[in-house]
């Protein structure tokens, strides 16, 4: 998932955590713990006497590569977390916050051609491409993926 936030508006977004990296740095994805790379969020989800972090898991923390690690306290020395309460339920509001950003702009990921016309309100998710020469009016949700080939017109809402 792309989230291109600063660590500053992560804390924004949460309201508090903590994390010892500087507040401008801007993590890009939300990833696993095995994909996730140097500028990417993971997450450890800590289920206390359900689940304890036995050597493999630990093991597997040591091996990520991620640049920022959500949890609740710090498992494995020397990896960069940002700590909360309720790892999970900072996730939640992550996914509400992209979700709610998403809704009320234009994807970072969305190709919209520079003679095109984007209307007031309209959104576009990721991955949309609008082409040469479209017109897309007012209040128009284009879901992710969506091509909107040269000249063409969409109405408003």
């Amino acid at each position: 998932m792309e989230l291109n936030l600063s660590i500053g508006k992560l804390k924004e977004v949460l309201h508090g955590g903590q994390c010892t990296l500087d507040d401008a740095i801007v993590i890009k994805r939300f990833d696993s713990l095995e994909k996730a790379q140097s500028g990417d969020l993971a997450i450890i989800i800590d289920r206390g006497d359900k689940s304890v972090f036995d050597a493999v898991s630990q093991e597997k923390i040591k091996k990520s590569s991620a640049g920022l690690i959500l949890a609740a306290k710090p498992v494995v020395e020397g990896k960069p977390y940002f700590l909360v309460e309720d790892p999970l339920g900072a996730f939640q509001k992550i996914v509400d916050y992209i979700d709610a950003a998403y809704e009320q702009a234009i994807s970072p990921s969305a190709h919209v051609d520079p003679s095109a016309k984007i209307g007031e309100g309209s959104v576009l998710k990721p991955h949309v491409y609008v082409g040469k020469n479209c017109v897309i009016g007012k209040n128009v949700l284009l879901h992710a993926g969506v091509k909107v080939l040269d000249r063409c017109v969409i109405g408003d809402n």
